[in-house]
Order: structure tokens, then C-alpha cells, then sequence
């Protein structure tokens, strides 16, 4: 129960964020939120408004419109068309986990909406995708201004590849039914070329069950995976 209190408002963040900003000056200062929903909730961007301070947030995932953040329905496994939080919406059980933590998810959504200001009162967007940014976009502020910020990948340039040679196809992810993975080794199985899945994460021992020609090697180091 005090961790879904907290999570759906956080007042210690909210305390400890205003006692962090007091030593900063809102002209010269701007607040980045990223990945807070989980821990931070709607709180830290209230503190954050409140004190005068613009405020920049990078949709890294769709919590600022879906309560479940993902525009899944992980129990018929295929992408959520609902408007979020109509009562189509509110009423289906679309969540990983239960029909419960999806009331929970709805009461925190209505809380970082109505009390901390996401997505309504934010300006600044940095979206890490042309294809995400047009999934959120109707669910965002009219003012809205949104700046592409592709994610960061540390790779070593090589020459090409030629593609069509290849023997293996790579996915790396986290294994989780919204990643695509299911797709990826339903398509490698028909085309008869073997896939490799490097990742970990609650549908592993499902598809090693179900793929039994892919390879799973579980979680690599950066260096392993090339």
C-alpha cells in the first residue's frame, strides 16, 4: 500500500526537488525529467512548475498518455488502439500484470494529469522517434514543441554488410511481448534462417519453449554482443 501511494504521489521527491531547486535560479535553470514515472511520480514535476521552472520531458515510453505506458494490451498481445482514459479504455483489462495494478495505473494517470501538470503543462518535448512522435502527438499540449533526439547507440563503424548473405538474424531486447520479438522469430522460423535473441525478461522460457530452433543466449556484455 505505501508503495502505491508513493507511486502515485511521491512527497518526499516532491520535498527533496524544492530543497535541490531553492539553490537554483529558474532563468538560468531547466529541469529534464526522464524515465519518473515509476519512482518520482507526477510530484517532481509539479515541484519542478511550481517553482518557476521550465521543464523539458523526454518521451522515452508512452506513460504520458497510456496508464500502462506501453499502447499494449499485453493480454491479447497486440498493440492498444483505445483512446486513453475513455471508459473503453478505463474498463478493459489491458495490463501485464492484473485487472487491479490497472486501477492503480489509471488513478496514478489521473493524478500526474491533474496534480502534476503531465503532459498539460509542459512545453518542451524531446521525442526519441519520428514513429513514437506520432503516436503521442494527439495526446499532447497544443503548445506543444517537440524535438527529435534519436537514442544513443555506442557502436564501432564497420563496412557494410551484405545483408542478403547473412546466415543469422540478431534481436537484442528486453524479452517482452510490445518489443516484437514474437514477430521477429515467427518471420526468421517461416523464412527457415536462424534467429538469435539476446536479452532476459518474463516471456524467455515461453518462446524457448515455443522456438526451440532460435538461440537464446540471455543477457550479454556490450562487448559479446558485437
Amino acid at each position: 500500500v505505501s508503495a502505491a501511494l508513493q507511486g502515485v504521489w511521491n512527497f518526499t521527491a516532491a520535498r527533496e526537488l524544492r530543497r535541490l531547486l531553492a539553490g537554483f535560479d529558474p532563468g538560468n535553470t531547466v529541469v529534464h525529467l526522464h524515465s519518473w514515472t515509476k519512482s518520482l511520480s507526477g510530484s517532481a514535476a509539479h515541484a519542478a512548475l511550481a517553482g518557476g521552472f521550465p521543464v523539458v520531458l523526454t518521451l522515452h515510453d508512452y506513460f504520458s498518455a497510456c496508464p500502462n505506458g506501453a499502447l499494449f494490451d499485453f493480454p491479447r498481445n497486440r498493440s492498444c488502439m483505445r483512446t486513453p482514459l475513455s471508459w473503453d479504455c478505463v474498463s478493459t483489462h489491458c495490463d501485464s500484470r492484473s485487472r487491479a495494478f490497472k486501477a492503480y495505473r489509471v488513478v496514478r494517470h489521473l493524478a500526474q494529469q491533474n496534480l502534476g501538470g503531465l503532459p498539460g503543462r509542459i512545453g518542451h518535448f524531446i521525442v526519441v522517434s519520428r514513429f513514437s512522435h506520432a503516436l503521442l502527438a494527439p495526446f499532447l499540449p497544443a503548445h506543444a514543441r517537440c524535438h527529435l533526439v534519436r537514442n544513443p547507440i555506442d557502436l564501432t563503424h564497420q563496412p557494410a554488410t551484405d545483408v542478403g548473405a547473412n546466415k543469422r538474424f540478431v534481436m537484442v531486447a528486453r524479452m517482452l511481448a510490445p518489443k516484437g520479438q514474437e514477430i521477429f522469430l515467427e518471420a526468421c522460423e517461416r523464412a527457415q534462417i536462424e534467429a538469435v535473441c539476446i536479452g532476459d525478461g518474463p516471456q524467455l522460457s515461453a518462446w524457448r519453449e515455443r522456438f526451440p530452433r532460435a538461440v537464446f543466449p540471455g543477457t550479454l556484455s556490450r562487448a559479446e554482443v558485437s
